[in-house]
């Protein structure tokens, strides 16, 4: 079902991501696992079937390349940080993670192009993953259609929807060493409809590791390069719960917010998050008579979707349009012009 209405709105949809980072760094050991509950959070070596090629988080723009691996009974030693994935619940999906590249499994398109994104933000960075035939079915939440594989003929890991080789997994076992504090559950407060004049609230549940915790911090930019940043200090809000003590303060029209979570506890150990973000959005408006190209995007009209999340709209020769027709699911998208 297909819409188009003349509307003010701002819509900016973000669902947030709590990966940790700093815990593995190139020592440690993994094992196989062979059941789906043996699948909670963690580090993890992702291998194709036939065992002789893991992924690793050399992105060539298309596709992520392989490094050969030899498991010994089961089980691998020391693999490089380049092969080892943070998988970890998000949302109703889970989300693949690289600590190296600090970088998300994503995809989204038509093709077999397989992306990586600095953020979890829709259910393109999302993965169903599921157990049967001895192996490990990696499904994009999004796109249901489409299956993170390792192609053998084209040596390549990338999004098919033709049985290409699925996936065993190695986890890593728990490792003695420092325990800092934990990170999780990071929310921004809104989520959604940040324009101009909005300020932003952030919380996120902050757990004692080995020793007291001393600092919890949060650390935002408007560049995404974390060699500067300016710092919000947190408080105890209820329970393990922290929240800023002041907003991120009201931005522009259009800036991106890059924002993580540090604390820090009394041995001087630390954990950082990695890093969420949002986008300034003021409504458009315009006045009569409006006019607008769709030459190559869709300008100033907005896209919102209600429900179905595998479609998108294109914007050519003047024409925007979307076609869900017997796509299997229930589609209802809407294209929403400038206020007038």
């Amino acid at each position: 079902m297909k819409k188009l209405t003349t509307l003010l709105m701002s819509i900016t949809l973000l669902l947030l991501s709590s990966v940790v980072f700093g815990q593995y760094s190139g020592t440690g050991t993994f094992n196989k696992i062979t059941a789906i509950d043996d699948l909670t959070d963690g580090y993890y070596v992702i291998a194709e079937a036939n065992d002789e090629y893991a992924m690793n988080n050399t992105h060539t723009g298309t596709f992520l390349d392989r490094t050969a691996i030899t498991p010994a009974a089961g089980s691998l030693s020391d693999p490089s940080v380049s092969i080892v994935w943070y998988i970890e619940t998000n949302g109703s999906g889970k989300s693949i993670y690289n600590e190296e590249i600090d970088k998300f499994v994503s995809y989204t398109g038509s093709s077999n192009n397989i992306q990586i994104l600095d953020a979890v933000t829709t259910d393109n960075q999302r993965w169903t993953i599921t157990y049967g035939n001895d192996v490990f079915t990696v499904t994009n939440l999004a796109i249901s259609t489409r299956m993170l594989q390792y192609n053998a003929g084209s040596p390549r890991f990338a999004a098919y929807t033709s049985s290409q080789r699925k996936f065993n997994l190695y986890k890593l076992q728990d490792v003695g060493g420092p325990n800092p504090p934990s990170i999780s559950n990071i929310t921004q407060t809104p989520a959604t409809d940040i324009t101009s004049s909005t300020t932003v609230s952030v919380s996120s549940d902050v757990v004692q590791g080995d020793a007291a915790i001393d600092i919890v911090e949060l650390q935002w930019n408007t560049d995404n390069d974390f060699e500067t940043f300016t710092t919000i200090a947190m408080a105890i809000d209820d329970g393990d719960t922290y929240v800023t003590n002041t907003d991120i303060p009201a931005q522009t029209n259009s800036t991106t917010v890059y924002y993580r979570i540090y604390t820090e506890d009394v041995d001087a150990e630390s954990r950082t998050s990695a890093v969420q973000s949002y986008t300034v959005n003021d409504p458009a408006t315009t006045t009569l008579p409006y006019a607008e190209a769709f030459d190559t995007d869709l300008g100033d009209a907005y896209t919102f979707s209600v429900s179905g999340d595998t479609k998108e709209w294109i914007a050519a020769d003047g024409v925007a349009q979307m076609n869900g027709f017997n796509s299997g699911e229930l589609e209802e998208d809407w294209l929403i012009l400038p206020g007038m």
